[in-house]
Protein backbone atom coordinates (compact mmCIF):
# COMPACT_ATOMS: atom_id res chain seq x y z
CA UNK A 1 0.00 0.00 0.00
CA UNK A 2 1.38 3.26 -0.79
CA UNK A 3 2.15 5.69 1.94
CA UNK A 4 3.41 2.91 4.47
CA UNK A 5 7.05 2.51 6.09
CA UNK A 6 8.57 0.64 8.80
CA UNK A 7 8.25 2.14 12.74
CA UNK A 8 10.66 1.58 15.13
CA UNK A 9 8.63 2.80 17.87
CA UNK A 10 7.04 0.02 19.34
CA UNK A 11 7.23 -3.81 19.88
CA UNK A 12 6.71 -5.97 17.98
CA UNK A 13 7.80 -3.82 14.93
CA UNK A 14 4.97 -1.62 13.58
CA UNK A 15 3.94 -0.93 10.03
CA UNK A 16 2.64 2.76 10.14
CA UNK A 17 -0.25 3.59 7.55
CA UNK A 18 -0.67 6.75 6.30
CA UNK A 19 -4.17 7.54 4.25
CA UNK A 20 -3.71 8.54 0.75
CA UNK A 21 -4.72 12.29 2.01
CA UNK A 22 -1.86 12.39 4.72
CA UNK A 23 -4.28 13.23 7.30
CA UNK A 24 -4.49 9.83 9.76
CA UNK A 25 -1.71 7.59 10.55
CA UNK A 26 -2.02 4.15 11.80
CA UNK A 27 0.36 1.98 13.76
CA UNK A 28 -0.33 -1.59 13.48
CA UNK A 29 1.36 -4.96 15.32
CA UNK A 30 2.84 -7.55 12.81
CA UNK A 31 -0.15 -9.39 13.76
CA UNK A 32 -2.36 -6.73 11.93
CA UNK A 33 -3.60 -5.33 15.25
CA UNK A 34 -3.96 -1.24 15.64
CA UNK A 35 -1.73 -0.15 18.06
CA UNK A 36 -1.51 3.80 17.54
CA UNK A 37 -3.42 5.64 15.44
CA UNK A 38 -3.10 9.73 15.15
CA UNK A 39 -5.07 12.13 13.67
CA UNK A 40 -4.89 15.57 13.30
CA UNK A 41 -7.28 18.27 11.13
CA UNK A 42 -4.60 20.96 10.69
CA UNK A 43 -3.03 18.29 7.86
CA UNK A 44 -6.89 19.03 5.86
CA UNK A 45 -7.91 21.91 4.12
CA UNK A 46 -10.50 23.86 6.28
CA UNK A 47 -12.83 23.41 3.71
CA UNK A 48 -12.79 19.28 4.08
CA UNK A 49 -12.40 19.24 7.57
CA UNK A 50 -15.66 18.88 8.48
CA UNK A 51 -16.34 16.05 5.74
CA UNK A 52 -13.57 13.89 6.80
CA UNK A 53 -13.54 14.17 10.24
CA UNK A 54 -17.35 13.05 10.27
CA UNK A 55 -16.30 10.31 8.00
CA UNK A 56 -13.55 8.79 10.65
CA UNK A 57 -16.01 9.39 13.19
CA UNK A 58 -18.30 7.14 11.42
CA UNK A 59 -15.75 4.09 11.15
CA UNK A 60 -14.72 4.64 14.77
CA UNK A 61 -15.06 1.09 17.27
CA UNK A 62 -17.88 3.94 18.17
CA UNK A 63 -19.87 5.15 15.24
CA UNK A 64 -20.57 8.69 16.12
CA UNK A 65 -21.32 12.63 13.92
CA UNK A 66 -19.35 15.05 14.13
CA UNK A 67 -19.98 18.84 13.39
CA UNK A 68 -19.29 22.04 13.82
CA UNK A 69 -20.49 24.32 16.98
CA UNK A 70 -20.11 27.20 14.93
CA UNK A 71 -20.56 26.91 11.17
CA UNK A 72 -18.59 30.22 10.79
CA UNK A 73 -15.13 29.40 12.74
CA UNK A 74 -12.65 26.36 11.96
CA UNK A 75 -13.22 22.99 13.82
CA UNK A 76 -10.30 21.96 15.88
CA UNK A 77 -9.39 17.97 15.92
CA UNK A 78 -6.49 16.17 16.63
CA UNK A 79 -6.52 12.88 18.37
CA UNK A 80 -4.04 10.29 19.71
CA UNK A 81 -5.01 7.16 20.51
CA UNK A 82 -3.04 3.81 22.04
CA UNK A 83 -4.89 0.44 21.56
CA UNK A 84 -4.13 -1.98 24.77
CA UNK A 85 -5.73 -4.81 24.00
CA UNK A 86 -9.79 -4.04 24.43
CA UNK A 87 -8.75 -0.89 25.90
CA UNK A 88 -8.08 2.27 24.05
CA UNK A 89 -6.73 5.33 25.74
CA UNK A 90 -6.45 8.58 23.78
CA UNK A 91 -5.51 12.10 23.75
CA UNK A 92 -7.72 14.26 22.01
CA UNK A 93 -7.38 18.03 21.38
CA UNK A 94 -10.58 19.54 19.96
CA UNK A 95 -12.50 22.82 19.35
CA UNK A 96 -15.36 24.73 18.02
CA UNK A 97 -16.61 20.80 17.84
CA UNK A 98 -20.32 18.93 18.22
CA UNK A 99 -19.93 14.54 18.50
CA UNK A 100 -23.18 13.02 18.72
CA UNK A 101 -24.32 9.82 18.70
CA UNK A 102 -28.13 9.03 17.56
CA UNK A 103 -30.09 6.84 19.68
CA UNK A 104 -30.55 4.78 16.06
CA UNK A 105 -26.63 4.56 16.24
CA UNK A 106 -26.63 3.55 20.16
CA UNK A 107 -28.58 0.44 19.08
CA UNK A 108 -25.99 -0.99 16.63
CA UNK A 109 -24.03 -3.53 16.61
CA UNK A 110 -20.70 -2.15 18.16
CA UNK A 111 -19.56 -3.54 21.08
CA UNK A 112 -20.99 -1.48 23.96
CA UNK A 113 -18.38 0.53 25.51
CA UNK A 114 -18.04 3.22 28.50
CA UNK A 115 -15.70 6.41 27.94
CA UNK A 116 -14.36 7.84 30.79
CA UNK A 117 -12.65 11.90 29.98
CA UNK A 118 -10.55 13.63 31.70
CA UNK A 119 -10.54 17.65 31.41
CA UNK A 120 -6.49 18.74 31.56
CA UNK A 121 -7.44 22.38 30.48
CA UNK A 122 -10.70 23.39 32.23
CA UNK A 123 -12.89 22.97 29.02
CA UNK A 124 -15.27 23.33 29.86
CA UNK A 125 -16.57 19.92 27.85
CA UNK A 126 -20.23 19.91 27.92
CA UNK A 127 -21.91 16.06 27.81
CA UNK A 128 -25.38 15.03 27.67
CA UNK A 129 -26.61 11.17 28.31
CA UNK A 130 -29.80 10.11 29.93
CA UNK A 131 -30.97 13.20 30.37
CA UNK A 132 -28.25 14.73 32.22
CA UNK A 133 -25.92 17.57 31.35
CA UNK A 134 -22.71 17.93 32.88
CA UNK A 135 -19.91 20.76 32.25
CA UNK A 136 -16.15 19.96 33.17
CA UNK A 137 -13.45 21.72 34.70
CA UNK A 138 -9.91 21.22 35.13
CA UNK A 139 -9.65 17.98 36.80
CA UNK A 140 -13.19 17.13 35.89
CA UNK A 141 -13.78 12.90 34.65
CA UNK A 142 -16.74 12.32 33.12
CA UNK A 143 -18.51 8.80 31.89
CA UNK A 144 -20.71 7.90 29.10
CA UNK A 145 -21.32 4.84 27.13
CA UNK A 146 -22.26 3.80 23.73
CA UNK A 147 -25.54 1.86 24.47
CA UNK A 148 -27.33 5.21 24.14
CA UNK A 149 -27.47 8.42 22.72
CA UNK A 150 -24.69 11.12 23.51
CA UNK A 151 -23.75 14.58 23.14
CA UNK A 152 -20.31 16.07 23.32
CA UNK A 153 -19.55 19.63 22.60
CA UNK A 154 -16.56 21.56 22.75
CA UNK A 155 -16.36 25.34 22.34
CA UNK A 156 -12.97 26.69 23.10
CA UNK A 157 -10.18 24.48 21.94
CA UNK A 158 -9.32 22.09 25.06
CA UNK A 159 -7.25 18.74 25.50
CA UNK A 160 -8.84 15.61 27.34
CA UNK A 161 -7.86 12.51 28.17
CA UNK A 162 -9.72 9.45 27.80
CA UNK A 163 -9.90 5.68 28.32
CA UNK A 164 -12.16 3.55 26.47
CA UNK A 165 -13.20 0.05 27.40
CA UNK A 166 -15.57 -2.71 27.02
CA UNK A 167 -18.64 -2.73 29.22
CA UNK A 168 -18.03 -6.39 30.21
CA UNK A 169 -14.39 -5.94 31.02
CA UNK A 170 -15.52 -3.60 33.14
CA UNK A 171 -17.39 -6.73 35.63
CA UNK A 172 -19.65 -3.70 37.40
CA UNK A 173 -23.22 -3.63 37.54
CA UNK A 174 -24.76 -1.86 34.18
CA UNK A 175 -27.25 -0.08 36.82
CA UNK A 176 -24.45 1.06 38.78
CA UNK A 177 -22.55 2.89 35.59
CA UNK A 178 -25.59 4.13 34.13
CA UNK A 179 -26.38 6.31 37.58
CA UNK A 180 -22.56 7.74 37.09
CA UNK A 181 -22.95 8.43 33.48
CA UNK A 182 -23.07 12.55 32.74
CA UNK A 183 -21.15 13.50 36.15
CA UNK A 184 -18.55 14.69 37.15
CA UNK A 185 -15.98 11.57 38.99
CA UNK A 186 -13.10 14.17 39.27
CA UNK A 187 -13.84 14.70 43.39
CA UNK A 188 -13.69 10.98 43.79
CA UNK A 189 -11.18 9.95 46.39
CA UNK A 190 -9.64 7.95 43.61
CA UNK A 191 -9.97 10.53 40.87
CA UNK A 192 -6.53 11.94 40.96
CA UNK A 193 -4.72 8.79 41.07
CA UNK A 194 -6.83 7.75 37.72
CA UNK A 195 -5.60 10.88 36.27
CA UNK A 196 -2.04 10.41 37.71
CA UNK A 197 -2.29 6.89 36.07
CA UNK A 198 -3.83 8.32 32.78
CA UNK A 199 -1.28 10.54 32.16
CA UNK A 200 1.72 8.14 32.76
CA UNK A 201 0.17 5.79 30.30
CA UNK A 202 -0.37 7.42 27.51
CA UNK A 203 4.09 8.80 27.76
CA UNK A 204 5.14 5.00 27.04
CA UNK A 205 6.23 5.35 23.85
CA UNK A 206 7.59 1.01 23.66
CA UNK A 207 6.15 -1.88 24.78
CA UNK A 208 5.94 -5.07 24.68
CA UNK A 209 2.64 -7.27 24.36
CA UNK A 210 3.46 -8.66 28.20
CA UNK A 211 3.70 -4.70 29.12
CA UNK A 212 0.49 -3.72 26.97
CA UNK A 213 -1.38 -6.64 28.62
CA UNK A 214 -0.11 -5.56 32.33
CA UNK A 215 -0.95 -2.26 31.67
CA UNK A 216 -4.45 -2.85 30.28
CA UNK A 217 -5.11 -5.03 33.13
CA UNK A 218 -3.93 -2.60 35.61
CA UNK A 219 -6.15 0.31 34.29
CA UNK A 220 -9.27 -1.81 34.17
CA UNK A 221 -8.65 -2.42 37.84
CA UNK A 222 -8.21 1.16 38.53
CA UNK A 223 -11.23 2.30 36.55
CA UNK A 224 -13.73 -0.52 38.18
CA UNK A 225 -12.17 0.74 41.95
CA UNK A 226 -13.10 4.47 40.55
CA UNK A 227 -16.25 3.91 39.58
CA UNK A 228 -17.10 1.59 42.41
CA UNK A 229 -16.03 4.36 44.81
CA UNK A 230 -17.34 7.08 42.95
CA UNK A 231 -21.11 5.15 43.61
CA UNK A 232 -20.50 4.78 47.67
CA UNK A 233 -19.46 1.24 47.40
CA UNK A 234 -16.06 1.11 48.73
CA UNK A 235 -15.52 -2.28 49.59
CA UNK A 236 -15.63 -3.47 45.92
CA UNK A 237 -13.44 -0.81 45.54
CA UNK A 238 -10.60 -2.40 47.30
CA UNK A 239 -9.45 -5.53 45.76
CA UNK A 240 -8.35 -3.90 42.68
CA UNK A 241 -7.00 -1.15 44.44
CA UNK A 242 -4.86 -4.02 46.07
CA UNK A 243 -4.31 -5.98 43.80
CA UNK A 244 -2.36 -3.03 41.02
CA UNK A 245 -0.70 -1.33 44.14
CA UNK A 246 2.58 -2.88 44.04
CA UNK A 247 2.90 -1.97 40.38
CA UNK A 248 1.61 1.69 41.17
CA UNK A 249 4.42 2.29 43.70
CA UNK A 250 6.68 0.65 41.84
CA UNK A 251 5.66 3.73 38.76
CA UNK A 252 5.67 6.07 41.13
CA UNK A 253 9.32 4.99 42.48
CA UNK A 254 10.69 5.05 38.94
CA UNK A 255 8.71 8.12 37.86
CA UNK A 256 10.02 10.26 40.96
CA UNK A 257 13.67 8.24 41.57
CA UNK A 258 15.63 11.70 41.09
CA UNK A 259 13.94 13.70 43.39
CA UNK A 260 16.25 13.78 46.31
CA UNK A 261 13.33 14.24 48.41
CA UNK A 262 12.25 10.60 47.55
CA UNK A 263 11.46 8.65 51.28
CA UNK A 264 9.25 5.95 52.18
CA UNK A 265 7.22 7.92 54.01
CA UNK A 266 6.82 10.60 50.95
CA UNK A 267 5.99 7.45 49.10
CA UNK A 268 3.79 5.88 51.79
CA UNK A 269 1.85 9.17 52.32
CA UNK A 270 1.11 9.16 48.69
CA UNK A 271 -0.58 6.03 48.61
CA UNK A 272 -2.27 6.21 52.00
CA UNK A 273 -0.31 3.59 53.65
CA UNK A 274 2.00 2.90 56.74
CA UNK A 275 5.82 2.65 56.12
CA UNK A 276 5.36 -0.56 57.69
CA UNK A 277 3.27 -1.49 55.20
CA UNK A 278 5.15 -0.13 52.50
CA UNK A 279 8.15 -1.77 53.10
CA UNK A 280 5.74 -5.26 53.67
CA UNK A 281 4.90 -4.93 49.85
CA UNK A 282 8.27 -4.06 48.76
CA UNK A 283 9.39 -7.28 49.95
CA UNK A 284 7.35 -9.58 48.51
CA UNK A 285 8.81 -7.54 45.50
CA UNK A 286 11.95 -8.80 46.88
CA UNK A 287 13.14 -4.63 46.86
CA UNK A 288 15.06 -3.39 49.17
CA UNK A 289 14.30 0.81 48.95
CA UNK A 290 17.16 2.35 49.54
CA UNK A 291 19.16 0.13 47.46
CA UNK A 292 16.64 0.13 44.57
CA UNK A 293 16.67 3.74 44.24
CA UNK A 294 20.66 4.02 44.43
CA UNK A 295 21.01 1.36 42.16
CA UNK A 296 18.38 2.95 39.79
CA UNK A 297 20.35 6.73 40.20
CA UNK A 298 23.31 5.14 39.50
CA UNK A 299 22.14 3.62 36.19
CA UNK A 300 21.16 6.77 35.06
CA UNK A 301 24.03 8.64 35.89
CA UNK A 302 26.07 5.83 34.14
CA UNK A 303 24.16 5.78 30.83
CA UNK A 304 24.06 9.39 31.05
CA UNK A 305 28.03 9.60 31.09
CA UNK A 306 28.19 6.99 28.09
CA UNK A 307 25.30 9.61 26.17
CA UNK A 308 27.68 11.75 23.52
CA UNK A 309 24.34 13.71 23.53
CA UNK A 310 25.40 14.53 27.77
CA UNK A 311 29.60 15.13 26.68
CA UNK A 312 29.14 18.61 27.63
CA UNK A 313 27.44 17.85 30.77
CA UNK A 314 29.02 18.40 33.82
CA UNK A 315 29.58 15.47 36.01
CA UNK A 316 28.57 17.23 38.80
CA UNK A 317 25.72 18.08 36.81
CA UNK A 318 24.67 14.72 35.93
CA UNK A 319 24.43 13.40 39.32
CA UNK A 320 22.70 15.91 40.51
CA UNK A 321 20.01 15.24 37.74
CA UNK A 322 20.16 11.27 38.80
CA UNK A 323 18.79 12.55 42.57
CA UNK A 324 22.16 12.86 44.36
CA UNK A 325 22.50 15.98 46.11
CA UNK A 326 26.68 15.38 47.24
CA UNK A 327 28.78 14.82 44.84
CA UNK A 328 31.18 13.06 46.69
CA UNK A 329 28.79 10.22 47.72
CA UNK A 330 27.95 10.00 44.22
CA UNK A 331 31.54 9.51 43.00
CA UNK A 332 32.48 6.60 45.98
CA UNK A 333 28.91 4.87 45.27
CA UNK A 334 29.97 4.93 41.86
CA UNK A 335 32.96 3.39 42.02
CA UNK A 336 31.88 1.10 44.71
CA UNK A 337 29.08 -0.13 41.90
CA UNK A 338 30.99 0.35 38.48
CA UNK A 339 34.98 -0.36 39.90
CA UNK A 340 35.82 3.38 38.22
CA UNK A 341 35.46 6.96 38.98
CA UNK A 342 32.67 8.40 36.56
CA UNK A 343 35.33 10.26 34.73
CA UNK A 344 37.24 7.05 33.65
CA UNK A 345 33.58 5.50 32.70
CA UNK A 346 32.98 8.17 30.74
CA UNK A 347 36.32 7.93 29.01
CA UNK A 348 36.06 4.84 28.87
CA UNK A 349 32.22 4.03 27.63
CA UNK A 350 31.23 7.15 25.43
CA UNK A 351 28.79 5.86 22.81
CA UNK A 352 27.66 2.59 24.64
CA UNK A 353 23.77 2.24 23.99
CA UNK A 354 21.74 2.53 27.72
CA UNK A 355 21.50 -0.63 28.94
CA UNK A 356 17.62 -0.54 29.46
CA UNK A 357 15.30 1.94 28.31
CA UNK A 358 15.48 5.32 29.74
CA UNK A 359 12.57 8.12 30.44
CA UNK A 360 9.26 7.43 29.72
CA UNK A 361 10.03 3.57 27.80
CA UNK A 362 11.76 2.82 31.19
CA UNK A 363 7.97 3.25 32.88
CA UNK A 364 7.22 0.21 30.27
CA UNK A 365 10.31 -1.84 31.47
CA UNK A 366 9.75 -0.86 35.57
CA UNK A 367 5.78 -2.49 34.47
CA UNK A 368 7.67 -5.45 33.23
CA UNK A 369 9.79 -5.96 36.02
CA UNK A 370 6.91 -6.03 38.28
CA UNK A 371 4.86 -8.14 36.77
CA UNK A 372 7.21 -10.91 36.67
CA UNK A 373 8.17 -10.72 40.17
CA UNK A 374 4.42 -10.16 41.14
CA UNK A 375 4.22 -13.94 39.21
CA UNK A 376 7.22 -15.35 40.20
CA UNK A 377 9.10 -14.97 36.72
Amino acid sequence: MDGRTTSALFKPALTEVVWPNGECKTMTSSTGAVVRQRFDLREVAPRDRLTVLDEVAGRSSVPFRAQRLDPSRLLRYAHDSLMLGPLGINQTTLGNYVGHRSPAQARDSSEPRLVIALDTTGGPLRVEQEGRHVASSRGSIVPWWSVSAWTVRAGEVQTIRAVSVPLDAIGLPHLLIHDLLATDLGASPLGRLFSDHLDNTLRLPEMSPTVMATLSRVTIELLRALLSTAAGDEFSSREPLHRTLGVRIMLHIQGNVTDPTLSADSIAATFGISRRYLYLLLSRLDVSLAEWVRDERLQRAADALANPADAHVSIAAIAHQSGFLDHSSFSRAFKTKYGSTPTEWRDRSAGIPPTRPLGAAGSAWVVHWTHNKLHGQ
